[in-house]
């Protein structure tokens, strides 16, 4: 809660999905369907009319206590748990309500027509057209935005493009609209309330089968609240529940993290589903994946054996036989671990929500002068090959993964030997990636080393006993410092976010042959 004129206050009322589910198993987390309060600056806000609105009527007619009652409805999309409430919400009664209703066009109809059927006869004995109340019926579309100027009780729609010329963003309360299709057959909308430098998203009845939309994730960046929809648990959604409409908690935490979102509140819960339960999904959101993070650490122990071995295949291959006398031909781990390049990989894959797997290993130190092909063409090609080995064996087990994935979604156990595969190519992919950066002692320091004329060469290796500490700096020190100072989400402090998307993006495409529709990313969060 803010200053008296500057609150931004967020209650729920109701928070199930499909149906309401009130009694004792239900008790803590609520069992009444969708509707959020969000009291604004002196504004009252309310998202969806779910079974929950209605106690939140009797409480806005009370709070009123006979003065003109000025509050604004969304309504997300059209399906019943959304809108069962709506007839039953108080304020609609009273002369002394001033009501704002916004909600989208669907199947050709305005919210005003979608509205109105639902509370009308057949299906309803009173006629909403008949009733005290003054309503005034807003159809949105994607990209508008509602903004209430300071002091004003009556919104105003307009386009982005206008809002942002605004010479008064901190005093003015704006709800910015991004349409989904993501939620069967109609879409829904997602809303952004912005006030006084803070935001709440309200993004519920989304799915993210093939991992979040981009324009969803620009839409909701760095918010300071996100209330995502987590309907199902992973293996619900993968045995029975894709293509419904809904999230699961995986699916939540990632768009959060993707998005550099501060709060991540899980929403529209599954009304099967007890308080017990519930309590089990937010511990699953809340801790560090130690499981996950295992899988990461061991991919990397293999992974960077794998990469470290081919550079010593391609040397020897290259007549170089420097690399197997001083034993790096071998299977043995710690042969090619480096200390601080492991706990790198150790520390991203234990970070909160994110598990992520790249560092480096020990430097393979060919002799150059030994290669028949030249020296600088050797180093280039060794150097090469380690990452093109860590790529072609993150697709080629992607490429597994996508074959047997028909036959891995049966249990819970069969379906983590599939996230292990997906999370072995990532990490493989991500080392192939990671190696890029032309920063010792990584590959790509090698390569733009031998690519460079001789004097500019010179000047680059000197910046090789920094390499270390500049990519310490680079993926953990400037990214803290930026949440700090408001600016994590500017991609240069999100590097490791970015990799591990782009490994991510490679292994749905190595999937897209089976014809599958799997959440990806989801799976690689289990």
């Amino acid at each position: 809660m803010m200053a008296d004129k500057q609150r931004f206050l967020v209650r729920f009322w109701g928070v199930r999905g499909s149906y309401p589910t009130p009694g004792p198993h239900t008790l803590r987390h609520g069992g009444n369907t969708s509707c959020v309060e969000v009291q604004v600056g002196e504004h009252t806000l309310i998202f969806d009319a779910g079974s929950g609105i209605i106690r939140l009527g009797e409480a806005l007619m009370k709070r009123s206590k006979g003065t003109i009652l000025h509050t604004t409805l969304f309504i997300t999309h059209g399906h019943g748990d959304h809108l069962i409430g709506f007839p039953f919400f108080a304020p609609l009664f009273s002369p002394h309500t001033d009501l704002h209703l916004f909600g989208p066009q669907l199947a050709g109809q305005s919210i005003e027509q979608l509205l109105t059927l639902l509370m009308s006869p057949p299906y309803f004995p009173v006629d909403v057209r008949h009733l005290p109340s003054q309503r005034i019926y807003h159809t949105l579309i994607d990209e508008q935005q509602i903004v209430w100027g300071k002091g004003a009780s009556e919104p105003m729609v307009d386009s982005e493009r206008k809002v942002h010329a605004s010479a008064d963003l901190l005093n003015e309360v704006r709800v910015a609209t991004k349409f989904t299709r993501s939620h069967p057959l109609n879409g829904a909308l997602v809303y952004r309330v912005n006030y006084a430098g803070k935001s709440v998203v309200y993004a519920t009845d989304v799915e993210w089968s093939e991992g979040c939309d981009p324009a969803f994730l620009k839409f909701i960046e760095g918010a300071d609240v996100l209330i995502h929809d987590a309907q199902y648990t992973a293996q619900d959604y993968q045995q029975t529940k894709h293509g419904f409409g809904h999230s699961t908690v995986e699916m939540a935490v990632e768009a959060a993290w993707a998005a550099n979102v501060h709060e991540l509140i899980l929403f529209h819960h599954e009304p099967t589903y007890d308080d017990a339960q519930l309590d089990r999904m937010e511990a699953a959101a809340q801790v560090i994946n130690v499981l996950l993070a295992l899988m990461v650490v061991g991919s990397f122990l293999v992974g960077i054996t794998l990469h470290e071995l081919g550079h010593v295949v391609m040397a020897y291959w290259l007549g170089d036989s420097t690399p197997i006398v001083e034993g790096r031909q071998t299977l043995r781990v710690m042969t090619h671990l480096d200390p601080i390049g492991t706990l790198m990989c150790v520390l991203l894959a234990f970070q909160p929500f994110a598990a992520i797997g790249f560092g480096w290993g020990k430097p393979v130190k060919p002799d150059p002068w030994k290669m028949r092909v030249g020296a600088n063409a050797g180093v280039l090609i060794v150097a090469s090959a380690g990452l093109v080995c860590s790529l072609v064996v993150g697709l080629l087990t992607a490429l597994l993964a996508g074959f047997v994935a028909h036959f891995l979604l049966n249990n819970i156990f069969s379906i983590r030997v599939l996230q292990l595969l997906i999370v072995f190519a990532s990490v493989n992919i991500c080392l192939a990636i990671f190696n890029l950066l032309p920063i010792y002692p990584l590959d790509g320091y090698q390569i733009l080393y031998t690519l460079l004329p001789s004097r500019q060469a010179v000047q680059f290796a000197k910046s090789a006993q920094y390499g270390p500490f500049i990519i310490l700096i680079l993926f953990f020190l400037l990214p803290f410092l930026a949440q700090l100072s408001g600016l994590g989400a500017f991609p240069l402090f999100r590097l490791a976010y970015y990799i591990w998307l782009g490994s991510m993006n490679l292994i749905s495409l190595m999937f897209s042959p089976f014809r599958l529709l799997l959440d990806i990313p989801g799976l690689y969060n289990l």
